[in-house]
Protein backbone atom coordinates (compact mmCIF):
# COMPACT_ATOMS: atom_id res chain seq x y z
CA UNK A 1 0.00 0.00 0.00
CA UNK A 2 2.73 2.73 1.15
CA UNK A 3 4.63 1.50 -2.64
CA UNK A 4 1.55 2.96 -4.21
CA UNK A 5 1.10 6.22 -2.43
CA UNK A 6 4.64 7.36 -3.01
CA UNK A 7 4.62 6.57 -7.15
CA UNK A 8 2.05 9.82 -7.51
CA UNK A 9 4.48 11.44 -5.16
CA UNK A 10 7.75 10.37 -7.40
CA UNK A 11 5.78 10.67 -10.59
CA UNK A 12 5.06 14.67 -9.80
CA UNK A 13 8.99 15.20 -8.81
CA UNK A 14 10.05 13.33 -12.37
CA UNK A 15 7.45 15.88 -13.99
CA UNK A 16 8.95 18.84 -12.13
CA UNK A 17 12.71 17.72 -12.90
CA UNK A 18 11.69 17.59 -16.65
CA UNK A 19 9.90 20.93 -16.36
CA UNK A 20 12.64 22.98 -14.84
CA UNK A 21 15.09 20.97 -17.66
CA UNK A 22 13.10 22.40 -20.41
CA UNK A 23 12.74 26.07 -18.54
CA UNK A 24 16.49 26.09 -18.17
CA UNK A 25 17.35 25.49 -21.73
CA UNK A 26 14.47 28.25 -22.98
CA UNK A 27 15.62 30.65 -19.98
CA UNK A 28 19.25 29.76 -21.43
CA UNK A 29 18.72 30.90 -24.82
CA UNK A 30 16.38 33.96 -24.15
CA UNK A 31 19.11 35.41 -21.95
CA UNK A 32 21.66 34.39 -25.00
CA UNK A 33 19.36 36.69 -27.15
CA UNK A 34 18.56 39.40 -24.54
CA UNK A 35 22.83 39.96 -23.83
CA UNK A 36 23.06 40.50 -27.90
CA UNK A 37 20.00 43.05 -27.95
CA UNK A 38 21.70 44.97 -24.65
CA UNK A 39 25.39 44.80 -26.43
CA UNK A 40 24.20 46.28 -29.50
CA UNK A 41 22.06 48.66 -27.45
CA UNK A 42 25.34 49.46 -25.56
CA UNK A 43 27.53 49.56 -28.79
CA UNK A 44 24.78 52.03 -30.52
CA UNK A 45 25.06 53.94 -27.28
CA UNK A 46 28.79 53.91 -26.85
CA UNK A 47 28.47 52.50 -23.43
CA UNK A 48 29.31 49.20 -21.77
CA UNK A 49 32.78 47.91 -21.94
CA UNK A 50 33.61 51.47 -23.19
CA UNK A 51 33.02 53.11 -26.40
CA UNK A 52 35.14 52.72 -29.47
CA UNK A 53 37.94 55.79 -29.11
CA UNK A 54 39.86 57.28 -32.38
CA UNK A 55 43.50 58.33 -32.74
CA UNK A 56 43.37 60.44 -35.85
CA UNK A 57 46.00 60.82 -38.23
CA UNK A 58 45.74 64.21 -39.54
CA UNK A 59 44.51 67.81 -38.65
CA UNK A 60 41.86 68.26 -41.42
CA UNK A 61 40.54 64.87 -41.66
CA UNK A 62 38.69 63.20 -38.44
CA UNK A 63 37.12 60.07 -38.26
CA UNK A 64 34.36 58.43 -36.15
CA UNK A 65 33.06 55.14 -35.29
CA UNK A 66 29.72 54.51 -36.92
CA UNK A 67 29.22 50.35 -36.71
CA UNK A 68 30.96 46.99 -37.03
CA UNK A 69 28.24 44.69 -37.78
CA UNK A 70 29.11 40.93 -38.42
CA UNK A 71 26.92 37.98 -39.92
CA UNK A 72 26.35 35.27 -37.77
CA UNK A 73 25.49 33.18 -40.43
CA UNK A 74 28.41 33.92 -43.20
CA UNK A 75 30.84 35.19 -40.21
CA UNK A 76 31.21 38.52 -42.61
CA UNK A 77 31.57 41.67 -41.21
CA UNK A 78 31.63 45.59 -42.11
CA UNK A 79 33.49 48.02 -40.07
CA UNK A 80 31.89 51.77 -41.02
CA UNK A 81 34.06 55.06 -39.85
CA UNK A 82 32.89 58.04 -40.81
CA UNK A 83 35.72 60.59 -42.36
CA UNK A 84 34.66 64.65 -42.03
CA UNK A 85 37.19 67.27 -44.24
CA UNK A 86 37.47 70.51 -42.74
CA UNK A 87 40.15 71.24 -45.33
CA UNK A 88 39.62 71.61 -48.83
CA UNK A 89 38.11 68.44 -50.61
CA UNK A 90 40.75 65.64 -50.75
CA UNK A 91 40.71 62.46 -52.98
CA UNK A 92 40.99 59.53 -50.09
CA UNK A 93 42.27 55.93 -50.39
CA UNK A 94 41.68 53.29 -48.12
CA UNK A 95 42.96 49.92 -47.97
CA UNK A 96 41.41 46.52 -47.01
CA UNK A 97 42.34 44.55 -44.29
CA UNK A 98 45.79 42.89 -44.90
CA UNK A 99 45.71 44.21 -47.59
CA UNK A 100 49.39 46.31 -49.22
CA UNK A 101 48.05 48.01 -52.11
CA UNK A 102 49.44 51.30 -50.78
CA UNK A 103 52.64 49.91 -49.85
CA UNK A 104 54.27 47.18 -47.59
CA UNK A 105 54.71 49.35 -44.36
CA UNK A 106 50.88 50.89 -44.82
CA UNK A 107 48.18 48.03 -44.77
CA UNK A 108 45.01 48.08 -42.75
CA UNK A 109 45.27 45.88 -39.72
CA UNK A 110 42.51 44.70 -38.26
CA UNK A 111 42.95 43.14 -34.32
CA UNK A 112 40.27 41.03 -32.04
CA UNK A 113 40.34 40.53 -28.58
CA UNK A 114 41.83 37.26 -28.87
CA UNK A 115 44.48 38.62 -31.16
CA UNK A 116 43.75 37.58 -34.67
CA UNK A 117 44.38 39.68 -37.44
CA UNK A 118 41.20 39.70 -40.48
CA UNK A 119 41.70 40.13 -44.23
CA UNK A 120 39.08 41.06 -46.65
CA UNK A 121 40.10 38.96 -49.55
CA UNK A 122 38.36 40.04 -52.53
CA UNK A 123 36.18 42.60 -51.29
CA UNK A 124 36.96 46.19 -51.66
CA UNK A 125 37.01 48.62 -49.06
CA UNK A 126 34.26 51.33 -49.57
CA UNK A 127 35.08 55.40 -49.51
CA UNK A 128 31.62 57.35 -49.93
CA UNK A 129 30.46 53.93 -51.82
CA UNK A 130 33.08 54.12 -53.89
CA UNK A 131 33.65 50.18 -55.07
CA UNK A 132 37.78 50.66 -55.33
CA UNK A 133 37.95 52.34 -51.80
CA UNK A 134 39.00 55.78 -53.76
CA UNK A 135 36.83 59.09 -53.58
CA UNK A 136 37.04 63.26 -53.04
CA UNK A 137 35.92 63.67 -49.44
CA UNK A 138 34.47 67.23 -49.58
CA UNK A 139 34.72 70.01 -47.05
CA UNK A 140 32.64 70.10 -44.01
CA UNK A 141 30.69 66.75 -45.74
CA UNK A 142 31.08 63.56 -43.99
CA UNK A 143 31.88 60.18 -45.77
CA UNK A 144 31.22 56.82 -44.65
CA UNK A 145 34.24 54.56 -44.98
CA UNK A 146 33.80 50.69 -44.76
CA UNK A 147 36.02 48.01 -44.50
CA UNK A 148 35.04 44.29 -45.04
CA UNK A 149 36.36 41.59 -42.25
CA UNK A 150 36.52 37.60 -43.15
CA UNK A 151 36.26 34.72 -41.10
CA UNK A 152 35.02 36.08 -37.93
CA UNK A 153 34.47 33.92 -34.99
CA UNK A 154 30.91 33.72 -33.08
CA UNK A 155 32.85 34.07 -29.90
CA UNK A 156 34.45 37.63 -30.75
CA UNK A 157 32.54 40.22 -29.26
CA UNK A 158 34.30 43.29 -29.83
CA UNK A 159 37.76 43.97 -32.21
CA UNK A 160 40.78 45.62 -29.94
CA UNK A 161 41.78 48.04 -32.74
CA UNK A 162 41.36 48.75 -36.12
CA UNK A 163 44.44 50.84 -37.74
CA UNK A 164 43.02 51.97 -41.17
CA UNK A 165 45.53 52.53 -43.98
CA UNK A 166 44.93 55.80 -45.99
CA UNK A 167 46.66 57.50 -48.78
CA UNK A 168 45.36 61.48 -49.27
CA UNK A 169 46.25 63.33 -52.13
CA UNK A 170 45.15 67.14 -52.29
CA UNK A 171 45.20 70.21 -54.34
CA UNK A 172 48.76 70.09 -54.57
CA UNK A 173 48.86 66.58 -55.82
CA UNK A 174 51.15 65.28 -53.22
CA UNK A 175 50.24 61.87 -52.27
CA UNK A 176 50.58 61.71 -47.92
CA UNK A 177 50.58 58.19 -46.72
CA UNK A 178 48.26 58.37 -43.43
CA UNK A 179 46.91 56.22 -40.37
CA UNK A 180 43.97 56.53 -38.32
CA UNK A 181 43.07 54.33 -35.21
CA UNK A 182 39.97 52.92 -33.96
CA UNK A 183 40.37 51.19 -30.77
CA UNK A 184 37.44 49.22 -28.52
CA UNK A 185 35.16 48.72 -31.09
CA UNK A 186 32.15 46.61 -30.47
CA UNK A 187 30.81 44.08 -32.56
CA UNK A 188 27.30 43.85 -33.45
CA UNK A 189 25.72 40.76 -34.22
CA UNK A 190 23.13 39.93 -37.17
CA UNK A 191 21.36 37.01 -38.20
Amino acid sequence: MKKFLLLPLLLSWTTTAFAQTTDCATLTKENATLKDKVAAYEARLGIGVGGATVADGDDALKFAFVTCKVSKATHKGTLVVQASNSGEPVLLVLSGAGATNLASTHSTLVVDEQGQAYKSDDLSPLVGGKADGANVIPTKAPVNCTIYLMGVPTSITRLNSATLAFSKTGSDKERKLLKTTVKNIPITWVP
